[in-house]
């Protein structure tokens, strides 16, 4: 049993809203297989890559809340905060921008990865 995975796993849901059913249908699994994970149970490997793309997190990440920061997680960051940002028409200086990015990236590095939820409304509120 691996409840520190189920422990992430209830975190992540609730952080990005997603209930069992939607979750299940992300990963191509049943509903009472998510529900077997919020128990502690261990993915199989394609549902768990599925859950890693959804969740943009590592598999050590996602499974033992091990944070693996990189130039490619960095990168990730980046493209999120711009791509909110013009999804939400936001000009945001270059200071804004940096100081949004390296807020993110301190909260990834500390082992919550941001939400997309979470920066759409940081980069609404810097704007």
């Amino acid at each position: 049993m691996n409840r520190e995975f189920a422990a992430n796993l209830n975190r992540l849901m609730a952080e990005n809203d997603i209930k069992p059913t939607a979750l299940a249908r992300v990963c191509g699994v049943e509903r009472q297989t998510v529900y077997n994970w919020l128990g502690g149970v261990t993915p199989r490997e394609e549902p768990l890559q599925r859950l890693c793309e959804y969740f943009r997190l590592t598999r050590a990440e996602l499974l033992f809340d091990r944070v693996e920061f990189s130039n490619e997680r960095l990168a990730e960051i980046i493209e999120l905060v711009e791509k909110s940002a013009a999804a939400s028409k936001v000009r945001l200086s270059a200071a804004k921008k940096a100081k949004l990015i390296t807020l993110l990236y301190e909260r990834a590095a500390s082992g919550r990865p941001p939400t997309r939820r979470e920066v759409n409304d940081l980069v609404a509120i810097s704007a």
